[in-house]
This record gives structure tokens, sequence and C-alpha cells, in this order.
């Protein structure tokens, strides 16, 4: 820890209530959803019980990530640099850096906030001015500070902007003699980075086009049939599982939640390892669901 160095957090129990209490509904509405298409034969009832499921489910990962962002969220104050810290996303700022910090009630104009934001969720760019934008890392819409350089202002939310304000002020009052070196971490470099290794960049594209051809596998060989569960395509055979078609969902439920839990844990040398395992059982699940998809139209009735 770096002399002089103080934290500062965002205000949390708005948003940790709010995301708590939407994918509590998002969870339960979603797994209802699955639980009333695996009971229904193939018709309209089970494709509108689908795409329930779908877009109930699909919210779940984007809240999950604003959830952590918040509880990650932090700003640090030290000696020779600002660090502002939002779920993956991590900014160093140099102290010679930094034009000013003021609160937003200085400004002369008002800011345009995120189009896309909620209660422990104000995050995004907007154009400050002609010259630069300003990117949120924020809880709330009120109360935000200001901490601008040369290139992009940055809105934080500190739970007590008063002390951040003074916190700097007499930091910037002592000086600095070391000059540290910037550095700035975005979710997206992280993705890239993450592709340009062979063996990661392997094992998502094998996990991917196994689950693909799966999903296309099923919508070829089978097609359902009205007053019927399923029926092969070009044979009068039917399927007893009606739910056949639920397999690709749900594998491709899992590839996506094996993607990003790897990508996460991939950033980190020490979990490395947690990353390769979970996109190798991405291609194990798409091998084992092809199996048991095959042994069911195996013992389809002739």
């Amino acid at each position: 820890m770096q002399p002089m160095e103080r934290y500062f957090y965002p205000p949390r129990r708005r948003g940790i209530l709010f995301h708590s209490a939407l994918l509590l509904v998002l969870f339960a509405g979603s797994t209802f959803s699955l639980a009333r298409a695996t009971d229904t034969p193939i018709g309209d009832p089970f494709w509108i019980s689908l795409a329930g499921f779908a877009g109930l489910a699909l919210p779940i990962p984007i809240l999950l990530y604003r959830l952590y962002g918040l509880l990650r969220g932090r700003y640090v104050i030290s000696a020779s640099q600002v660090r502002l810290m939002w779920g993956l996303r991590e900014e160093v700022i140099p102290m010679l850096d930094i034009n000013w910090v003021q609160a937003e009630t200085d400004l002369i104009a008002p800011l345009h906030l995120p189009l896309l934001r909620w209660p422990g969720a104000v995050t995004g760019r907007r154009r400050y001015d002609r010259r630069r934008r300003v990117e949120f890392l924020a809880a709330t819409t009120r109360n935000l500070v200001i901490v601008e350089t040369s290139r992009v202002a940055y809105a934080i939310s500190p739970e007590d902007p008063q002390a951040f304000l003074e916190a700097f002020r007499h930091v910037t009052e002592i000086g600095t003699l070391s000059q540290v070196p910037g550095s700035s971490v975005h979710p997206v470099r992280l993705i890239g980075s993450a592709w340009h290794n062979r063996s990661v960049r392997w094992m998502i594209s094998a996990a991917f086009t196994l689950a693909a051809a799966l999903a296309l596998w099923i919508v070829l060989v089978v097609r359902p049939q009205p007053g019927v569960s399923l029926q092969l395509a070009g044979t009068g055979r039917q399927v007893t599982s009606a739910q056949l078609y639920l397999l690709p969902v749900l594998n491709g439920a899992y590839f996506l939640v094996d993607l990003f839990l790897g990508l996460f844990f991939f950033r980190r040398p020490e979990t490395t390892s947690l990353a390769y395992l979970l996109w190798a059982s991405s291609i194990l699940a798409s091998l084992l669901l092809g199996l048991a998809a095959l042994l069911l139209l195996n013992s389809a009735p002739g």
C-alpha cells in the first residue's frame, strides 16, 4: 500500500437492493418459463414459454456484471496517483495528468447522463464537450465528482464527496516528487488479450462450433408436428420427448456462462486453469448432450 493512500467507496445499499430484487425476479421467471416448457407439448405454448425463458434469462449476465462492478467500485487517492476501479474497469491517473477535480454542481454546463442507467449502475460514456468525453463510474446521478484530464473526464460518486475533494486537495498541496505511469484496463481489451492466446482461441472456437452443430442438427433432423410431440424429418417416427428442442437451448446457455466466466478467470494467472476447465466442460457438455439426443432419436417408436 502506498503512503497516504485513502479509499473512498460509492453508495451501495440502494444499488445492491435493486440488483438483488431484479435478479430474484428474473431467476424465478426464467426458471418458471423453462419448467413450463419442459411440461408443454410442441406448439405455440411451448414456443411462448421458450421465448419467455430467453427474454428473462438474457439480462441476468448484464445485471450480475453491473452488481459486480458496484461491489468492486472504489476510488483511491495516493500521493502520486488517483485510481478508479469499477468491475473489470480500472484507470490509474498520475497526479500530474489531472487538470482539476471538482463537484458536478460547480460545472458551468450540465452533464449528459448515460442513457442506460439504474440505481447502482451509472456507467458509460457521453460527450463532455467538443474535445473531450466523460466516462461514468458511478452508483448514483447525484453528488458526482468530476476528475478531468486532458483526454477524458471521469464522473464518480464517492459516498462522501466533500471528503474526497478535501483528500485530493490535501495531496496536491503536499505535492509529489515521483511521476508514476498511468494505465487503463478495459473489459474489451481483456477479451482481446485472451483471444490472442492460441489455446484459448481453439477451445472457445471448438465449444462454439459444437454448440452450434448440436442446435443445427436437431433443427434439421427433428420437426414439430401439430397434435404430437416431435417427428423425425422424412419419416413417420415420433420422438417421445417433447423437450428435445430444449437441449440446444440449455447447451447454448451453458456455453455462454462458461465463456464469460472463463474470460473472467483467465485475466489472473492464479485462476487461468479454472478458465481452461470451464471451456473444456463446455466442449464436453455439447458432446454429452449430443449423445443424449442421439439416444432419444434412436429409441423413438417407428
